[in-house]
C-alpha cells in the first residue's frame, strides 16, 4: 500500500504546502500537474477499496485503527510485535 504524503506529491516542504492551502492561487498550478492529479486519484481509489472513510486511518497488519490515538496505535504495534515474537519461538512441526 502506498502512503501519500503531500510534501512528496508536491515536491515541497510541509510548511510550503500548508501555506499553499491557504493561498488558492499557489495551489492551483500544483493541482493542474497531471502527475499530482494521478497520484491523488490513486490515493482516492485505494481509500475506496479499503473503505477508508475517516482520517487518520491506520492499518497495522490488516487491522484498522481509526483516529489519532497514539496510545492505541502503540497497543496495536506492541500486540503485533509480541505475536510475531511468539510465532517465531514455536518449534516447527515435522
Amino acid at each position: 500500500m502506498n502512503t501519500i504524503r503531500l510534501h512528496r506529491v508536491f515536491r515541497s516542504t510541509p510548511d510550503k504546502i500548508y501555506r499553499a492551502f491557504l493561498d488558492a492561487d499557489t495551489l492551483r498550478p500544483c493541482m493542474a500537474d497531471p502527475q499530482v492529479a494521478e497520484t491523488v486519484q490513486q490515493g482516492i481509489k485505494e481509500a475506496l477499496e479499503l473503505k477508508v472513510a475517516n482520517t487518520p486511518t491506520v492499518f497495522v497488519n490488516g487491522r484498522r485503527m481509526i483516529g489519532a490515538d497514539p496510545e492505541l496505535l502503540e497497543q496495536y504495534l506492541q500486540y503485533e510485535l509480541e505475536s510475531s515474537s511468539r510465532a517465531s519461538e514455536k518449534p516447527a512441526h515435522p
